[in-house]
């Protein structure tokens, strides 16, 4: 098969190193919804993350996927008053736990998807 067909077939999921995950799975105090008080304007659901190579697969990160520089502004404040992190999240081209550790995962991290609305 060819990449372009392969890419075509698949979506570019294969590349793009995760999938997406219901929204209503429970968050870290078991209840569904998302983490407490993340800005309303900006998509966020689970999604699975894993590194291009397969090494690192981590199921249910919260993933965001803002298109402007002020929602990234907003889920950064929101972050910093929350106590939670958050990693940028590109092609997933990388071998080292940056993003995350899928040994020992940080499940109070934010993935902000920078493929979807910058380029």
């Amino acid at each position: 098969m060819e990449r372009r067909s392969f890419l075509a077939a698949t979506g570019g999921a294969a590349i793009a190193g995760w999938t997406r995950i219901a929204a209503a799975l429970p968050n870290e105090d078991g209840m569904p919804g998302l983490p407490p008080g993340f800005p309303s304007s900006v998509p966020v659901d689970r999604q699975r993350f894993v590194n291009w190579s397969g090494e690192i697969a981590v199921d249910d990160l919260w993933t965001c996927r803002p298109d402007a520089a002020g929602q990234l502004v907003r889920i950064v404040n929101w972050a910093a008053r929350h106590g939670w992190r958050i990693r940028p999240r590109g092609y997933a081209h990388n071998w080292s736990p940056l993003v995350i550790d899928s040994e020992n995962p940080d499940r109070r991290v934010v993935l902000i998807d920078m493929t979807a609305g910058f380029t």
